[in-house]
Order: structure tokens, then C-alpha cells, then sequence
């Protein structure tokens, strides 16, 4: 059940997502039943046992998804960099200010910073929609992107190269929330950058959703409202305003 829970590469690239605990959970509840009914019927001599995962382990892979507060960010951040995963924090920082997807950044490269509108322009060839994409540059993540291409010997010269490549920054990530004690309901630390991104951008964005659509590059609203979460804080002071 954890080798079909886990995501499964494929010879070309592209990663096919497991099963959800609940799904192998009504799974295996299932095969039980079909079996210890087969046995009454007389089709098998015994049934073995299947344990379905737990309930606690389906209830917190359901768990609503959030964004990390700016306290927690800087929280994991700090985590990050404490425990020497400095690269792992550099790939976390240029994602979450900049709302990049995970292949965006994979395939970002210095060509793709233009300096002069303070901006990373993402090329028809790389962006979700297949069309040529702007974000704005924020100073944390082009820091963070420079330094990893110092980091990896990247001259100005060289700008097709990938800054990032393929990363893997998962045991990283879990360390970093636990060390920062924060609890992200079993996001990824890519899902969980964006998330953080938009909730923050419409934190800022006082009531503009235009401009958070535009800035998280969201094709619709209900792609919005899946990636911005209630800040009931938020909510409650501005509600005394009224």
C-alpha cells in the first residue's frame, strides 16, 4: 500500500500521483468484505488478513490545505538554513516569493531574468499555458537564484543553463517543519510555496483579485480560491471595521 501511495516516475518525465490513503483504505475494506464472502460461499478455504490504513492516516491526508503565515515562513526558512540545507532553502525562497511552479523553476535559467522591468519571463516553451508568462521579480528570490547559480559555477555567459535542474527537497522540507514546528497537512514543500504565495500576495492585495489572479497566473477564480486561504485574524479585524 506505500509503494502504491507513492508517486511513480515515469520513463518519459512525468510523474503519475498515487492513490490516497482513503481510496486504499475503501480499497481494502472492500477486498475484505469480497473475500470473506468468497469463504461463506465455500470459493476460498481462509481469508487473510488485510489491515487498511488507519483512520487518523486518511483523516490528515484530507485535512484542508493552508499557506504558511509570514511568521512561519520565516520560521521554515530559518529551519532550513539552520540544519545546512542551504540549497534546499534557496529553491523554498525563489518559489514561495515568486509563485513559481515546481517545472517552472526546474527549467528557470538566467536568460529568463530581465533586469530592466524587474521581472522573470517565463518562455512559451516552459509556462503552464503555452503562452510567454511575467512575474514580477521579487529582491528575495532573485537573490536566491543568483546565489545558486554562483553556487553552481554559472557564468553570465552561460544563460540556457538551468539555475535549479531537478531537485528533490522532501526529507529537507519534513526536517525544517519539524525543527520549525509547523504543520502543512501533508503539502508539498512546491504546493505549499505557492499556497504561501498567494495567500500572502491577497493579504497585500487589499481586496483586489485581479491583481491576484494576475500575479499567481491563475486562469480562474476557483483556481484562486483553491490557492488563497482565510486569514481568520484578518477576517475578524476587518469585520470590527465595518
Amino acid at each position: 500500500m506505500r509503494e502504491l501511495h507513492a508517486d511513480h516516475k515515469l520513463p518519459d518525465g512525468k510523474v503519475v500521483p498515487g492513490l490516497s490513503w482513503r481510496s486504499l483504505q475503501h480499497a481494502t475494506t472492500t477486498l475484505r468484505q469480497l473475500l470473506r464472502f468468497c469463504k461463506r460461499l465455500g470459493a476460498i478455504a481462509a481469508v487473510p488478513e488485510l489491515r487498511p490504513p488507519s483512520n487518523r492516516l486518511a483523516a490528515k491526508e484530507a485535512a484542508p490545505r493552508r499557506a504558511l503565515s509570514e511568521q512561519e515562513r520565516d520560521k521554515v526558512l530559518a529551519a532550513l538554513r539552520n540544519a545546512g540545507d542551504e540549497r534546499a532553502a534557496r529553491i523554498w525562497t525563489a518559489m514561495a516569493y515568486s509563485g513559481l511552479r515546481r517545472g517552472e523553476l526546474g527549467k528557470l535559467t538566467l536568460r529568463w531574468l530581465d533586469a530592466g522591468a524587474g521581472a522573470i519571463r517565463i518562455p512559451a516553451t516552459a509556462a503552464k499555458s503555452g503562452e510567454e508568462e511575467l512575474v514580477p521579480l521579487h529582491p528575495k528570490a532573485r537573490q536566491a537564484i543568483r546565489a545558486e547559480a554562483a553556487e553552481k559555477g554559472i557564468k553570465p555567459k552561460n544563460l540556457d543553463v538551468p539555475v535549479f535542474g531537478g531537485f528533490d527537497i522532501r526529507k529537507a522540507w519534513k526536517r525544517a517543519l519539524t525543527a520549525a514546528k509547523v504543520d502543512t497537512h501533508g503539502l508539498t514543500a512546491h504546493h505549499s510555496a505557492r499556497h504561501t504565495f498567494g495567500t500572502l500576495l491577497a493579504q497585500r492585495a487589499h481586496g483586489d483579485v485581479t491583481a491576484v489572479q494576475a500575479g499567481g497566473r491563475w486562469r480562474s477564480l476557483a483556481m484562486v480560491q483553491r490557492y488563497v486561504h482565510a486569514d481568520v485574524a484578518r477576517a475578524r479585524a476587518a469585520m470590527k471595521r465595518l
